[in-house]
């Protein structure tokens, strides 16, 4: 399945330490390869430091160029939630990135933040 995800809360500890290295180790074992990772929070940082911050977490053999196609698929929005002009700009980034990345709009919205950021 072609997909684009939304990580709402990437630089958070579910994310470091649970869903980058599922989606690391899906990479390895080559059950995903059409996809990207749009990573939503509102700390200052680079795609580097929040996948970085993973590797502590990788259970399998650490294998550099599946490192590198995960970087990749990464890409970062700096925004705060709470902010509803953010998901006006939000979209574009999506279309931006699905393009680049030739993915049809599938999207799934994974919200790895605090319950009263949302209804």
């Amino acid at each position: 399945m072609k997909a684009t995800i939304l990580l709402f809360g990437v630089t958070g500890d579910l994310s470091k330490k649970k869903i980058i290295p599922s989606l690391y180790h899906l990479l390895l074992d080559k059950k995903i390869k059409d996809f990207a990772v749009i990573g939503i929070a509102r700390r200052e940082m680079t795609i580097n430091e929040i996948l970085d911050a993973s590797k502590p977490y990788i259970k399998k053999v650490f294998k550099k160029e599946v490192w590198h196609q995960l970087e990749q698929k990464f890409s970062y929005y700096r925004s705060d939630v709470e902010n509803p002009e953010m998901f006006v700009k939000l979209r574009e980034v999506v279309h931006q990135v699905e393009k680049s990345h030739n993915l049809p709009g599938n999207r799934l919205f994974y919200l790895a933040t605090f319950p009263e950021h949302f209804d």
